[in-house]
């Protein structure tokens, strides 16, 4: 077991850094003093039912177990990245639920969990949800799930890397004391107490924060779109609403209701494994025309569909859903549709997954017109549609 943290680097929420650091300065002695006389095991914070693997990450996240963790409640990274590892491989398991509730922590350990959860994806469906603050190194996990659900007061984002230097020479000098390093080069000692942190050495320390804060962007933009993604990352937080406009969360909604919408799509039918998966997004997202990947006896010619009358769960990127314009990628007709709502909509008859039409989404979903690939979210949900018709084979 480690006492303290072992990364320098951290993706982490600022007040809650400074809270840590002011409580290790004021309790160092206990601290060193304190002797564990049964460490005990560290269990995997996995819970499995009802085909849901709940696995939660609290408070500060550092890669190994440790003192400093037992002390402020903390996660273990590396025993998340097992969990979830685990939950994959489990016949048993249909969803992963992530519930986090953690202001962040070290970037070790970060990118493994980040890439096991993102591999889970191609077995399981991943969800998250936050549970009072998902923030920095939080939500670089939390991004990799299929989608992010918070509540109306919880805080998101926090995105960025942070390491904290102090320059102590100059006390050091007061007080009569001189910092000699002995090594084989001006950046060996770079940070170390007592000596000068010079400009090339701090201009060193912001290469590798940059770095660290470029595999953030990259994981984030991996995991899920978020519009100005840039221009929000620079370390502000932001609340429930706020988090969905930004795009940085995909709904307003509380554990419970998560996890019973899971629940329902789960038990819901005896569909298919790709099937499945299009249900369960349907509840999740709260549509109110569901749908699966039968296909009908025949089927109209694509170009004969009035695109224009097809509900929104006809659509493998739903935008907004008061602004039919933002809809895009069709793949379902409608047959005998009838009764239409303010978009114009059909509200009943039985929707069928149209064959030319999810040939058309899928290439369009590649960039065969724009030359822009569609996002993750959209790729993933026409492939399970074409893998349960066989379609990817062809």
């Amino acid at each position: 077991m480690q006492i303290f943290p072992t990364g320098s680097y951290w993706h982490m929420e600022l007040s809650h850094w400074a809270q840590m650091r002011r409580w290790a300065r004021t309790n160092t002695e206990m601290l060193m003093n304190f002797m564990v006389q049964e460490q005990g095991s560290w269990e995997l914070p996995l819970q499995v039912a009802d085909g849901i693997a709940k696995i939660t990450i609290r408070g500060v996240m550092d890669k190994l177990p440790s003192l400093f963790l037992l002390l402020f409640g903390g996660t273990a990274t590396a025993m998340v990245t097992q969990a979830v590892k685990k939950a994959a491989k489990d016949e048993e398991v249909k969803t992963i639920l992530l519930v986090i509730d953690s202001p962040g922590g070290s970037v070790d350990g970060l990118a493994e969990l980040a890439d096991a959860l993102y591999a889970a994806r191609g077995e399981k469906r991943v969800i998250a949800q936050v549970d009072g603050m998902t923030a920095s190194a939080g939500y670089y996990a939390a991004s990799q799930a299929n989608q992010i659900f918070a509540h109306r007061m919880d805080m998101v984002g926090s995105i960025g890397t942070i390491m904290m230097l102090y320059d102590f020479s100059k006390m050091f000098e007061k007080d009569g004391i001189e910092a000699v390093p002995i090594d084989t080069g001006e950046f060996k000692h770079a940070g170390w107490d007592g000596t000068e942190i010079t400009r090339e050495q701090r201009a060193d320390f912001q290469r590798i924060v940059d770095a660290y804060f470029a595999d953030f962007l990259a994981m984030i933009e991996r995991g899920r779109t978020v519009p100005n993604l840039k221009e929000i990352a620079d370390g502000r937080i932001f609340v429930g609403q706020e988090a969905l406009d930004l795009g940085l969360i995909d709904g307003i909604q509380t554990y419970e209701e998560t996890y019973g919408r899971i629940r329902a799509g789960i038990g819901a039918s005896r569909l298919s494994k790709a099937d499945t998966r299009i249900r369960l997004a349907e509840l999740l997202g709260v549509e109110a025309f569901t749908h699966n990947s039968k296909l009908a006896e025949s089927e109209p010619a694509w170009g004969s569909v009035d695109k224009t009358k097809l509900p929104r769960a006809a659509y493998a990127d739903k935008g907004e859903a008061d602004a039919k314009s933002t809809w895009k990628y069709p793949h379902h007709w409608v047959e005998n549709g009838g009764n239409l709502d303010d978009n114009g909509c059909y509200t009943t008859g039985t929707m069928w997954l149209h064959k030319a039409g999810l040939n058309a989404a899928w290439a369009a979903a590649q960039g065969a017109r724009s030359g822009k690939k569609a996002s993750e979210q959209v790729i993933s949900h026409l492939n399970a549609h074409r893998k349960a018709i066989g379609a990817d084979e062809e």
